[in-house]
């Protein structure tokens, strides 16, 4: 589903998703690096191409609906999305 896309974001988590992928290729083995950057530089370019956050308040009320059904809490596992 769209909502569950990662161009759902908005700005300033993509940015924090950015630096976070960032940092953590410097922790990276290096005969792994070429395909980590690979596969980090695909997944920022899909993220950054398309600005879908209209469909954030249903990634939200998604998330929420599982945190119901399942008793768990989204903003506490990932802390990036406390504010959402």
């Amino acid at each position: 589903p769209n909502h569950l896309s990662i161009q759902v974001l908005p700005e300033n988590i993509k940015k924090q998703v950015v630096d976070d992928l960032e940092d953590y290729g410097k922790t990276i083995d290096s005969k792994f690096l070429k395909s980590y950057n690979y596969i980090k530089d695909l997944a920022i370019k899909h993220m950054l191409d398309q600005d879908r956050s209209d469909l954030l308040p249903q990634f939200v009320d998604y998330c929420n609906s599982l945190d119901k059904t399942r008793n768990l809490f989204f903003r506490k596992t990932f802390p990036i999305f406390k504010d959402l």
